[in-house]
């Protein structure tokens, strides 16, 4: 690997711009290493790594919120507004898990899976700290889930966009659904790693998983579901 060597006992975000073009190749061969260390300073560090169990204890009480502020039930908003009935609530929140699982895979594939330049070193740690980490180290389970503090700068945008062009309560539901895929992406991002699945669908969404850590890293960007691999083309051959 030229003449830079890395070393993995120490903290990797310093070292891996240096890497320079050979950072592609490296990033999609997965180390069997089950931990590593991002950044030097510990307080960094402390936010770089992320417990599975934090992700619902932090967006259940967020959705919950949403969820009653939607249908009228409880909301922060001091201006009266039309809140909706539950079957309402129901078919815009499951129109917004639908968009989430559009959005899962659209930021996978075109975000998580672009190195936006092969010879600065700021680009090659940006996409290592966004997704390559995962790539090369996937049994970290503390690199599983979005850290919290992202996944708020992430979701503000959507609800801002949301606010800006629905109605208060379309909007709230809307985001409610967006938390809840959220939710449901990251628990079965960590699952498909972690657990041993051996219901059919699940086992078979674990398999496809590694095809896509492992074999084709280039194929099988859905991780909740295949969904929208059919339409895109991006379905692993073992999976199809």
């Amino acid at each position: 690997m030229g003449q830079f060597k890395l070393d993995t006992t120490a903290a990797m975000f310093p070292q891996v711009g240096k890497l320079g073009s050979e950072y592609w190749q490296w990033v999609h061969k997965p180390s069997s290493q089950r931990s590593f260390r991002m950044f030097k300073h510990d307080f960094l560090e402390y936010f770089a790594a992320t417990k599975w169990w934090t992700i619902p204890l932090v967006w259940l009480p967020v959705l919950a919120y949403l969820s009653s502020s939607s249908m009228g039930y409880a909301s922060l908003r001091t201006e009266p507004y039309q809140a909706l009935a539950a079957p309402v609530f129901a078919a815009v929140l499951a129109t917004a898990i639908l968009f989430w699982t559009l959005l899962e895979y659209l930021l996978h594939r075109y975000l998580f899976h672009v190195l936006f330049s092969s010879t600065s070193e700021f680009f090659i740690a940006f996409h290592f700290l966004l997704h390559g980490q995962h790539h090369k180290f996937p049994l970290d389970e503390g690199r599983l889930v979005f850290p919290p503090v992202s996944g708020f700068m992430v979701a503000f945008p959507f609800y801002v966009l949301f606010h800006a062009t629905l109605p208060f309560a379309v909007a709230e539901s809307m985001m409610a659904g967006t938390v809840a895929g959220y939710v449901a992406y990251d628990l079965t991002h960590y699952y498909l790693h972690y657990g041993k699945p051996t219901l059919g669908y699940l086992k078979d969404l674990k398999r496809y998983h590694r095809e896509h850590h492992y074999r084709n890293p280039d194929m099988g960007f859905g991780i909740s579901s295949k969904l929208w691999d059919y339409p895109f083309q991006t379905l692993p051959p073992k999976a199809a």
